[in-house]
């Protein structure tokens, strides 16, 4: 297993948290649920070195996706979620058992039965 970096950002606009994972090095980056993308996580992303290649979002809901905006702004990210747009975006569907690679990072998908249908766990 390669170490790693994680972060995780607390936005107190829509009560959310973010979640950034990357190498111990700098390098392609995955961000989770950026329910919103403000200076504050843009230098984190950037003091570490980090460029955001793919987004991972949990459900499309606006705590959780608000941020995609100005984040695709910035980084030419893939988009993952359970649901085929989010925030007006194009993503790749989540299916179940997804693995995803990411600079040496691995993920896999798992579809919940959450308090939504496009609900995701990575």
């Amino acid at each position: 297993m390669l170490p790693l970096k994680l972060f995780s950002h607390f936005s107190s606009i829509n009560a959310s948290n973010t979640y950034l994972i990357g190498p111990d090095h700098d390098g392609a980056a995955i961000l989770i649920d950026p329910g919103s993308f403000d200076l504050t996580m843009l230098e984190l992303i950037e003091g570490n070195g980090f460029y955001i290649s793919e987004v991972l979002i949990t459900y499309k809901h606006f705590n959780h996706a608000g941020g995609l905006n100005t984040l695709l702004k910035i980084y030419d990210a893939r988009v993952i979620a359970g649901a085929p747009l989010v925030m007006g975006h194009s993503s790749q569907e989540a299916e179940h058992g997804r693995i995803g690679h990411v600079n040496g990072l691995r993920y896999e998908v798992f579809c919940v039965k959450g308090h939504h249908p496009d609900s995701r766990i990575y």
